[in-house]
């Protein structure tokens, strides 16, 4: 298994929003009324931005953005694989 750290593009992040953990899904749900993977991923684009690649797929995303005047907030989100998790 090769794992790879590369910046967040649109396509890996909606990707990995789409396929969400059900914990994930559930903090997130909690905190947006209304959202989608697409809205979740451009979201994520606007600070640091990057995904974990298990043999050349999106499996991770993780950053940090900041959510208001000096207001900022770290995120680590998991596709529905838990296949990251067992390296």
């Amino acid at each position: 298994m090769s794992i790879r750290i590369i910046p967040a593009t649109l396509r890996d992040l909606s990707y990995i929003a789409a396929n969400l953990r059900p914990e994930d899904r559930a903090e997130i749900d909690c905190q947006l009324d209304h959202w989608s993977p697409a809205l979740l991923a451009l979201s994520a684009l606007q600070g640091f931005a990057y995904v974990a690649e298990l043999d050349g797929n999106p499996e991770a995303g993780f950053g940090a953005a900041e959510q208001r005047s000096g207001l900022g907030i770290a995120v680590t989100v998991h596709s529905f694989s838990d296949a990251i998790s067992a390296c």
